[in-house]
């Protein structure tokens, strides 16, 4: 797709400069981020992504189940992992998973323009307009000005809403697949214009590196590859569009054990129903086809009018990413969920749209004023004094949000910190409740397991969401929460009081706690409370008769019918139980078993687990709160090994995986030999 353009006379001379011009720039800009280990905004969700660089980097090449968050889920539900995969060897070269964190983040926040500059350079612009495309995204923030909210959000219409969104909320993954998302065009594009196995193999890796770091970019790649096909419909047709199809589906085969079909349904599922209320319907389907419409409209305009490639796609791109976010906020109207994230990927799209849409005029105005004047030289020296005090201003403004939002605290006299360590230091490897941003931050200084956890979209176990929010928000119900933590297997709960530290303020009546539990920790209004669990752990044998298969009713109001279960976990008389966990998915359990009992395992119900006695396998099911019961066929002392493997999902992805690369070093070796 590559064109030859000409650019101004200044840009002639940019060559690498440029790139690297853009770089030096937002690392000036952010210069601080680099060294930063722990910022003053506890509320950001980046506290999560410092835990799993933290436990990433404590087991290495053993990330399979992850039994930190939720109940227990698969590793790959965790988040996507290749920004923390970054950032944890990162901390294995010496680095605090903290710092390794904002170091990884601060060089894709650098990266972002100067992709953007690529791709810009591949789609046909010049040099100069490319460059003024890396340095508006650099120091422009359109949504600012298209948005009121966001310009109030930020205190100014001119402010560093990308930095902005990085320091406050925590969008390091976000921010770092903005920046891969031009890679990835560049790649399929060079794989499309010729098919070669290095190609096409770098094409999938590109395309996999976006979906591997954050799911918002990953749409947004997806409706950017799709107004690239459009765009570029005269160089191929449906035979470049079938092309793109198979590198596509050939990259998702290929990063499909970290993406498998049933992560993408639990997601699919948390995005619309937990995080937020954005369920899809009629209305947004209507919508949805509308927009394409729309979309194939000004598409087949630009197209008859000899629009250049270039222009169409960011103009495409534009309009996608403008409708969802504008739709949403203007509006109130949302097509996808969370529809307002998507504003930074639109100002890529906008930042990409002016270098081109302003290409042509700002060619003619040049030499306009070049002949009228017949002086290029003042022309061009007013042109340079014009640009650099725009762009002096506005990194005025950058580095003055800059030096606000990238400010260090000392995190060991924050709660989020203390509470972590307490349950670190005194209730070692005990799944406990923990909310607010204390559970964001929880895992990056404490190695116990939480109920909660800090990505929702990838919770297996629908009932936890239910659970959590009315543990927190149900007033008046000290017994109801008792009987839910004897269910999930939590031994203690921090609970957050009126005037508490903790970043948010969850329980509606913290007070329902006070004299009904014993109280272990205190600190101002923040308290820890034991839950009194006869006996902790996770795995119990229990009367088969207990088990409850069917809990019809309110997921969280309606207790009664888990009333058996907990009598059997409470039960003094039940048999003891000692367990090994020898790897994060390996589990061994010791018990006596009688006649008639079961193993419960308080852990998430995942068809990748699976139990065997004797080398013989034995049964899992799934129970009423989500959780295992085990039939290990005892009648007397015996021992279960517990794993878990993925199950036959995880074993097709990997062939698939296997298959995809094996395929493309059967294609290379052809065509070396026939060469």
């Amino acid at each position: 797709m590559a064109e030859n353009s000409k650019s101004f006379p200044l840009s002639r001379r940019a060559g690498l400069f440029a790139p690297l011009a853009l770089f030096v720039w937002n690392a000036f800009l952010v210069h601080e981020l680099f060294a930063l280990h722990y910022g003053r905004f506890m509320h950001s969700i980046e506290g999560a992504y410092v835990g799993l660089a933290r436990w990433i980097a404590a087991h290495p090449f053993d990330w399979q189940w992850f039994p930190l968050w939720y109940g227990g889920i698969p590793f790959q539900n965790a988040y996507p992992p290749l920004l923390h995969f970054f950032s944890a060897a990162l901390s294995g070269a010496g680095l605090t998973p903290a710092h390794a964190y904002h170091a990884a983040s601060a060089l894709m926040y650098c990266l972002g323009p100067v992709t953007l500059y690529w791709l810009a350079r591949r789609f046909g612009a010049g040099r100069g307009a490319a460059f003024a495309a890396g340095l508006v995204y650099s120091l422009l923030s359109p949504s600012a000005l298209l948005i009121p909210a966001v310009a109030r959000d930020l205190g100014t219409a001119w402010g560093a809403r990308r930095l902005d969104a990085l320091m406050r909320f925590g969008e390091g993954p976000h921010v770092a697949a903005m920046a891969w998302i031009p890679v990835a065009l560049i790649a399929l594009d060079r794989a499309l214009e010729r098919p070669r196995p290095l190609r096409v193999l770098a094409a999938m890796a590109a395309l996999g590196a976006v979906v591997l770091t954050n799911w918002l970019g990953a749409f947004a790649l997806t409706l950017g590859t799709g107004c690239y096909l459009l765009a570029t419909w005269e160089a191929g047709g449906l035979r470049r569009f079938v092309r793109a199809a198979a590198i596509g589906a050939a990259a998702y085969a290929l990063c499909s054990p970290w993406i498998p079909p049933s992560t993408i349904r639990a997601v699919r599922y948390n995005s619309q129903h937990v995080v937020g209320s954005y369920p899809l319907g009629w209305a947004q389907g209507a919508a949805g086809a509308a927009f394409l419409l729309l979309v194939l409209a000004l598409w087949r305009l630009m197209a008859k009018r000899g629009v250049r490639p270039g222009v169409q796609f960011a103009a495409l791109w534009s309009l996608a990413l403008g409708a969802i976010v504008l739709c949403r906020l203007w509006f109130g109207f949302y097509i996808v969920p969370q529809p307002d994230r998507y504003h930074l990927e639109m100002e890529m799209a906008l930042a990409l749209l002016a270098c081109f849409a302003l290409q042509g005029p700002s060619r003619r105005a040049w030499r306009a004023v070049v002949s009228r004047t017949g002086k290029p030289r003042l022309a061009a020296t007013a042109v340079c004094l014009l640009a650099a005090s725009a762009a002096f201003i506005q990194t005025a403004h950058y580095r003055r949000d800059a030096r606000r939002l990238i400010q260090p605290i000392d995190i060991r006299g924050t709660v989020e910190y203390q509470a972590a360590r307490w349950f670190d230091e005194n209730l070692p490897g005990s799944r406990v409740f923990v909310t607010g941003s204390t559970r964001f931050w929880f895992n990056a200084f404490a190695g116990n397991p939480q109920f909660g956890g800090g990505f929702d979209q990838g919770i297996v176990n629908r009932r936890i969401p239910h659970v959590s929010y009315g543990i927190t928000h149900a007033e008046a119900d000290p017994e109801r929460v008792r009987t839910w933590l004897q269910i999930f297997g939590i031994d203690a709960i921090f609970v957050a009081g009126p005037n508490t530290r903790d970043a948010y303020h969850d329980y509606r009546d913290p007070g329902k706690f006070e004299g009904r539990f014993e109280l272990l920790w205190r600190d101002g209004d923040d308290r820890i409370y034991a839950a009194g669990r006869r006996a902790p752990g996770l795995v119990h044998v229990i009367p088969a008769g207990a088990v409850v298969t069917d809990a019809p009713g309110h997921p969280y109001l309606d207790v009664e019918p888990f009333a058996p279960l907990e009598a059997a976990l409470e039960d003094p008389a039940a048999p003891s139980v000692e367990t090994e966990w020898r790897s994060p998915h390996e589990l061994l359990v010791e018990a006596g078993v009688p006649a008639g009992h079961v193993l419960y395992f308080q852990q998430t119900c995942h068809p990748g687990w699976h139990a065997e006695r004797a080398g013989e396998p034995r049964p899992i099911a799934c129970d009423a709160a989500g959780q295992m019961v085990i039939d290990p066929g005892c009648d007397g002392p015996c021992t279960v090994r517990l794993y878990y493997d993925g199950g036959l999902e995880m074993q097709l992805c990997r062939t698939a995986s296997a298959g995809v690369l094996l395929g493309l070093g059967v294609w290379a070796l052809v065509r070396r030999r026939s060469l």
